[in-house]
């Protein structure tokens, strides 16, 4: 085989910086939800970040946060669950509980509306020393409930069990929730994604750069940080914007809760609104479920794919056609019978539709019902034709 094209000169390390981004953010949108929270918490207990987040001097602000719409944390983000198990990954929940239950008397003492707003959304910028006064507490009990309030709320999904229907795999980002006005609102279970995206203003950042006192140092661990809070922003939009989408066009699904009012959105269609490649559409919605309406966990996958009666019959032609070599392999003891056909369709992210719909769509297929499939398995083999004579 010819080798193929090499980059020579100037070409190699410009097309080199143009890839690294687009690996790291690759593999950003696969991290795992704990790991993904452990990154968030780098930024958000990073010295500069709080420094020119908590500032009365707007001039000063470089960072606020921009709540995604019709969001926000979920009602149970203060309340104390002890039935839970350690999670996976080393977690210590009991740790994490004993700080949420000091989280909770802090919120008492602050006031549920100013901990909302100063604390748990990061509103109104003021300096530490601003909200402290105007809440009552002192500094060092605001920078506590700060501290608390980051830790507890970038891993707080992982204070809720997950379903037993449930892989152990999966993580709940998120409750679907009526939102009171005959639509819909996603209450994440995490404030990395409650919190929304991180504001960078850059015109003051570079005014910020020509200001007495700033070093050259300083300014460079602020690009740096920037640099990072872009990369998480890529992956909380696209969370969020995959969400949204699945909210909008499953509107009646999550209203009825049955599954055949799901509508055709396959993740190719998905990218090709969100204007993203499908690859990281599959990486953010791989292991991530959400709580429906009706208190059901449900992957995010389970929204997605081709609900249409021409793709589900195309669906169980595949399962019928693969039955045979599952035979055959020993796998399976015989052809599927239609409970099996409707269990199988239901495992392969297609609907789960009853007894009597899964026959009438066989016989749409001219596909025999399972006794006559099994006779074509048990018929004896024919006898071997002998073996032609030899010529003398």
């Amino acid at each position: 085989m010819a080798p193929g094209p090499r980059l020579v000169g100037s070409a190699a390390p410009r097309a080199l910086q143009r890839l690294i981004p687009r690996l790291k953010l690759a593999h950003l949108m696969a991290l795992p939800e704990e790991n993904f929270g452990k990154l968030v918490l780098t930024v958000e207990r990073h010295p500069l970040f709080q420094k020119y987040l908590y500032t009365s001097d707007p001039g000063r602000q470089l960072f606020s946060y921009g709540r995604f719409q019709r969001s926000g944390v979920a009602p149970r983000f203060l309340q104390i669950n002890e039935d839970i198990a350690p999670a996976a990954g080393g977690l210590d929940v009991e740790s994490l509980l004993e700080e949420k239950r000091s989280l909770i008397s802090l919120c008492r003492r602050i006031g549920e509306k100013n901990f909302e707003r100063y604390f748990l959304y990061g509103e109104g910028g003021r300096s530490l020393e601003d909200i402290a006064r105007e809440c009552g507490v002192s500094l060092e009990d605001a920078q506590r409930a700060l501290d608390l309030v980051t830790r507890v709320g970038v891993q707080s999904e992982f204070y809720e069990p997950a379903s037993p229907s449930m892989s152990a795999a999966n993580t709940r980002i998120a409750h679907i929730e009526p939102d009171g006005e005959g639509g819909f609102a996603i209450r994440y279970t995490s404030l990395k994604y409650a919190r929304g995206r991180y504001v960078i203003h850059y015109d003051r950042l570079q005014t910020l750069k020509r200001l007495p006192g700033m070093t050259l140092e300083e300014f460079r661990q602020i690009k740096k940080l920037v640099k990072t809070m872009e990369y998480v922003n890529a992956r909380r939009s696209t969370v969020s914007r995959v969400l949204e989408t699945i909210v909008q066009r499953q509107d009646q699904f999550l209203r009825s809760g049955h599954q055949e009012d799901l509508r055709d959105l396959t993740q190719e269609e998905l990218a090709r609104r969100l204007g993203v490649h499908s690859s990281t559409i599959s990486r953010i919605v791989a292991s991530k479920s959400v709580l429906t309406p009706w208190n059901e966990e449900r992957r995010i996958k389970d929204f997605l794919g081709r609900r249409s009666v021409e793709g589900v019959l195309a669906k169980i032609q595949d399962l019928v056609e693969e039955e045979a070599g599952l035979i055959r392999s020993g796998v399976l003891p015989g052809p599927f019978r239609d409970v099996e056909l409707c269990r199988a369709l239901a495992e392969r992210q297609g609907p789960r539709i009853a007894l009597r719909t899964m026959s009438k769509y066989r016989s749409l297929l001219q596909i025999p019902n399972v006794y006559d499939r099994a006779r074509t398995f048990s018929r004896p083999a024919p006898p071997a034709s002998p073996p032609p004579a030899l010529k003398s």
